[in-house]
C-alpha cells in the first residue's frame, strides 16, 4: 500500500527479492524517471520501479492496481520526490513531511519469485529461446534477445549491446570491455 497525502494505494505484485529487502527494514527511494506506465526508482538497493497492473512485474518491482498507479502519477509524482517503502502502514517513518509517499506490501499483495532458470549452456538452448520468446513483450529488456526495441531502454541498449557483441565475437577484450562500460 502506498500513502499519499491521505489516499492508500495497493502494492497488487512484488517481486520477491524486493519484498525480502523491505520487510527486514524500510527503504528510501527518490524519483528517476517517469512514464506512462512506469515510475523509476534510485534507492540505496538501486533502480526500483513501480508498474502500473497491465506491466509484467520485473526484478526490483511492485505493481499498482491501474487506478492507483494513476493516483500516484496525478499527485505530481516528478524526478526528485521521496517515496519510502515500508512492510506495513502503520510503520509511518521518522522524518516523513505530508508530500512523502508511503509504500507498503499487505496480505492482498501477491509475492512473486523471479528466478530465471539456470540453464546449461548448449543442452538447453530450445529452451532458452522459448523462455526469451515468451518474455520478449513485456516490455523489458529480453526483446534485445530478438533484436526488437519495444521501448526507451531497448532502443539505448540495443547499438550498446551490439557493438560488445561485435567486439566478443573479434576477441577483442579491450573494445569488449569499453563496450560494455558504455
Amino acid at each position: 500500500m502506498a500513502l499519499i497525502n491521505g489516499s492508500v494505494l495497493h502494492a497488487a505484485r512484488i517481486c520477491k527479492d524486493f519484498y525480502l529487502s523491505i520487510a527486514q527494514r524500510p527503504l528510501r527511494a527518490s524519483v528517476h524517471s517517469v512514464y506512462d506506465s512506469a515510475v523509476n526508482l534510485f534507492s540505496p538497493e538501486g533502480m526500483v520501479t513501480l508498474l502500473d497492473e497491465f506491466r509484467k512485474l520485473q526484478p526490483y518491482s511492485a505493481v499498482l492496481s491501474a487506478d492507483d498507479f494513476e493516483l500516484l502519477k496525478s499527485r505530481g509524482v516528478q524526478a526528485g520526490a521521496v517515496l519510502f517503502f515500508d512492510r506495513e502502514k502503520q510503520n509511518a517513518m521518522n522524518g516523513s513531511v505530508p508530500s512523502d509517499i508511503f509504500v507498503a506490501v499487505s496480505d492482498r499483495s501477491q509475492i512473486v519469485d523471479l528466478t530465471v532458470p539456470c540453464f546449461a549452456a548448449s543442452a538447453d538452448a530450445e529452451r532458452i529461446r522459448r523462455f526469451l520468446e515468451l518474455r520478449w513483450d513485456d516490455y523489458g529488456v529480453s526483446a534485445l534477445a530478438y533484436q526488437q526495441t519495444p521501448n526507451a531502454f531497448c532502443r539505448f541498449l540495443l547499438p550498446r549491446l551490439n557493438e560488445f557483441r561485435a567486439a566478443a565475437r573479434r576477441g577483442d577484450v579491450k573494445a569488449s570491455s569499453e563496450a560494455a562500460m558504455n
